[in-house]
């Protein structure tokens, strides 16, 4: 998978050649993969690139028991990316690409706001996209690579057991008022 990850338009051939199995081992695997929707195969879209310059995250409160609704309606936009339900402060997150702030403000004026399901919007423009989703990959060796710690996490060895604290010291006896210990 970390090569159709890379190059989704490699042959099963050189791709068969790469992971050591026979075409046909690596057709019928890809195959499986594809049926089982585990893999998708397809050419992402750079937004920017094709002058969808403006991106923005909606977070979106909606009445209750309407997200599925409102959802799938905002979904069916052409400017939608993403349709996330949730849980926590928010029932909806969208992530949408404008060409410009004015189709940015036009999109938010007259669909979101005229959804009368929505309580309330919140906008975030984003500024730089560090990273794609389509260059998620975990299980990708490099992934391993950009995340500082990752493996040393998979080889750690299992903690030792805390020492035990020092006993408390004596307190000497004095007269009058009893004293307390000092807690450890």
């Amino acid at each position: 998978m970390f090569q159709l990850a890379r190059d989704g338009r490699m042959p099963n051939v050189a791709l068969a050649g790469m992971v050591g199995l026979s075409e046909t081992a690596v057709r019928r695997r890809l195959e499986r993969l594809l049926r089982t929707n585990m893999v998708h195969v397809g050419a992402q879209l750079d937004p920017e690139s094709v002058g969808f310059a403006v991106n923005v995250t909606l977070n979106l409160l909606v009445e209750p028991g309407r997200a599925d609704d409102v959802g799938e309606r905002l979904a069916r936009e052409a400017n939608v990316r993403y349709v996330a339900l949730c849980v926590g402060q928010y029932d909806l997150i969208i992530g949408a690409s404008f060409r410009s702030n004015t189709e940015m403000l036009d999109f938010i004026a007259g669909r979101v706001q005229s959804i009368p399901e929505i309580r309330s919007c919140r906008v975030y423009p984003l500024l730089t996209i560090l990273k794609r989703g389509h260059e998620w990959n975990p299980l990708a060796p490099e992934s391993a690579k950009a995340q500082p710690g990752a493996q040393a996490a998979r080889r750690r060895p299992k903690a030792a057991k805390a020492p035990e604290p020092p006993p408390p010291t004596p307190v000497p006896a004095s007269r009058g008022r009893p004293r307390r210990r000092p807690a450890p």
